[in-house]
């Protein structure tokens, strides 16, 4: 498995040229399974380049691939209507999520790009697409691939998926507040982390700046060193930096990271746009 990072923040865009370093593009990352499959991990604005990307690659060939969606707030899926493989007839995509209440995927996408938001709607797209929903403990395979989701902390109905392919282990959890315990405990996510090869995860507070955010759905790092030494993973990657946090405040979030795991295995790194990860 491979990865890239298009776009590592939270909340909200944040260019310019105190966070260049590590990049103001909002959740997304692309993932290359064993087959080749392709399949993408939100679709914040990070999602736009990673688009002008694919259709460079395809020299006219079509485009096949998965859009997993964690939830539906807006730094996850506005960068969709600027993904310009949408827009190409004959591409393909499976759009998976867990959507919140009785609205379809479709149904959001569809609202997000109305005349209201956006100056062309989601009829223009001529893609084909494939709805997936998920819900806690559902499986599929991608190919040679086993995925597996669960139910995070978040302020709304949010999922955390898990990629297992030839005894190798992604997890992608993001917007998840470790510090609460519903609808998910504690333990329930160090059991679905366990032995991970890779865990990207919410990092977009400090233990100091948490506690002005109780409830607002992300965690602090401290947390998630704990989850992930619990867990025995074995690379950490802090992810959905706070638009607050310019580039050597994620610098300083990374070196007291490291600090508290010490010397016990776990390597852990801060993740940054165009960052690649080999599995």
């Amino acid at each position: 498995m491979k990865v890239v990072f298009w776009g590592v923040r939270g909340s909200t865009p944040s260019p310019g040229e105190s966070t260049v370093r590590y990049g103001g593009n909002t959740s997304c990352m692309e993932l290359r399974l064993g087959g080749g499959e392709l399949v993408i991990c939100d679709a914040g604005t990070g999602i736009r380049p990673l688009g002008l990307k694919l259709l460079r690659e395809g020299e006219g060939e079509p485009t096949k691939g998965y859009i997993f969606f964690s939830h539906f707030h807006w730094d996850h899926i506005q960068g969709f209507p600027f993904f310009r493989p949408a827009f190409v007839k004959g591409n393909e995509f499976t759009l998976i999520g867990a959507p919140p209440g009785d609205e379809t995927i479709q149904e959001i996408l569809v609202r997000q790009m109305n005349s209201v938001n956006f100056p062309v709607n989601f009829e223009y797209l001529s893609a084909d697409f494939h709805y997936q929903p998920v819900s806690n403990n559902v499986s599929m395979e991608i190919g040679a691939t086993h995925v597996r989701f669960i139910e995070v902390n978040h302020t709304s109905r949010c999922a955390a998926v898990r990629f297992e392919e030839k005894g190798k282990t992604l997890v992608y959890m993001t917007d998840n507040e470790l510090e609460r315990s519903s609808p998910t405990p504690f333990r329930n996510f160090v059991n679905f982390c366990n032995g991970a090869d890779v865990l990207i995860h919410d990092a977009q507070y400090t233990p100091e700046t948490y506690g002005g955010h109780e409830g607002w759905g992300h965690s602090s790092w401290k947390s998630v060193i704990r989850l992930a030494m619990e867990a025995g993973v074995k690379r950490l990657y802090l992810y959905h930096h706070d638009p607050e946090s310019d580039d050597s405040e994620v610098d300083e979030i990374l070196v007291r990271a490291k600090s508290s795991a010490g010397d016990r295995g776990l390597e852990i790194f801060a993740a940054h746009e165009r960052m690649e990860i080999s599995i």
